[in-house]
């Protein structure tokens, strides 16, 4: 599996390389990079349909460049299974059919416990997200607008009278 991964590897790095460079002589709507190495004389180097070759040539190793990196995600993937250690069965453990009894405690009926704080429902999470978002749109359209009055002054032309 290891050789596979290598192998995969191998060839993506080096379609990579050739898509790299078959992109690089390309000649631009600009003039591009390839106008650096020579100025245009690309086309004229390769012949007049030089500019169909390399655009299929480059659809075609990108579509290489896709199988492979999938192809090696797969095997990554699979080499990491069979890797990875199974999580243990869990141990069943017998469970005591006799109940649990504490230990006397001292006499804490004149002691007061301390309440609980509440547990909050569902609906004041609810409310209190709806607040929260409603303060930062508040905030974020005050802000906005602040940006687009400015932007608006700056850019209305002021007249003097003569």
């Amino acid at each position: 599996m290891t050789i596979l991964y290598y192998i995969f590897l191998i060839a993506l790095i080096v379609v990579a390389l050739l898509l790299i460079g078959l992109i690089l002589i390309q000649k631009g709507r600009g003039g591009g990079l390839s106008s650096a190495f020579g100025g245009g004389g690309g086309s004229a180097a390769f012949g007049a349909k030089t500019g169909d070759v390399l655009t299929w040539l480059t659809s075609s190793f990108f579509a290489v460049f896709i199988i492979l990196a999938v192809a090696l995600d797969l095997v990554v993937n699979h080499q990491y299974q069979l890797t990875t250690p199974k999580p243990a069965a869990a141990i069943a453990t017998p469970v005591s059919s006799t109940p649990l009894t504490l230990p006397p405690t001292a006499d804490t009926s004149s002691q007061q416990s301390p309440s609980p704080a509440p547990t909050p429902t569902l609906s004041n999470m609810i409310n209190n997200a709806e607040k929260k978002a409603g303060q930062a749109t508040t905030a974020t359209t005050g802000a906005v607008n602040n940006v687009v009055q400015k932007a608006t002054n700056a850019l209305t032309p002021t007249t003097q009278p003569k």
